[in-house]
């Protein structure tokens, strides 16, 4: 279980409504998701970003603002841009993560299929992934437990599924 979830599993219910009625009257009053971002203090959070509730209350929001605005208007290019205060390996491990919690799930499989059309893009590998996300590319027992092993293991589906598929600016958009 990633920190996450335990997080969003120990969240009161009622706190996860005041979550939700806030994040869809922020996306429809047309709040500046970047701006959002910093009032959270997710800007200052760097590593430590996957241990900070309030990231699935701003991916509640971005998904909702998306639904609201259109997906124009906070593309995937633009929030990974808006985390790019993390490593690589942290917002993978974030995406990875947020894919746990149902509310969120669908954004942060976007986002991480984003990453790996990024990656793919740049000419990285499974062993390169591997590196980035600091293991082993022959993988361990015991590594249920790890992320960053299933990580590198749907990357290497992407991978094997899309030899020599570019990245284009069609893809990023949507």
């Amino acid at each position: 279980m990633s920190k996450l979830l335990d997080i969003d599993k120990k969240t009161l219910p009622f706190v996860k409504f005041d979550n939700k009625l806030s994040a869809r009257i922020w996306a429809v009053m047309d709040r500046d998701p970047e701006k959002l971002f910093k009032k959270f203090r997710l800007d200052r959070a760097g590593e430590n970003i996957d241990e900070k509730r309030k990231i699935i209350h701003w991916f509640l929001f971005a998904r909702y603002y998306r639904a609201a605005q259109g997906i124009h208007w906070l593309p995937d290019y633009k929030i990974y841009s808006i985390l790019e205060g993390t490593s690589e390996a942290k917002r993978a491990i974030l995406f990875q993560s947020l894919k746990e919690i149902p509310d969120v799930k669908n954004l942060a499989t976007i986002m991480q299929n984003y990453q790996f059309k990024l990656w793919i893009g740049r000419g990285e590998t499974p062993g390169t992934v591997a590196n980035i996300m600091g293991i082993s590319y022959r993988k361990p027992l015991n590594t249920e437990f790890n992320p960053s092993y299933k990580v590198l293991e749907d990357f290497t589906k992407e991978f094997i599924g899309n030899p020599g598929k570019k990245l284009t600016r069609r893809t990023t958009m949507r």
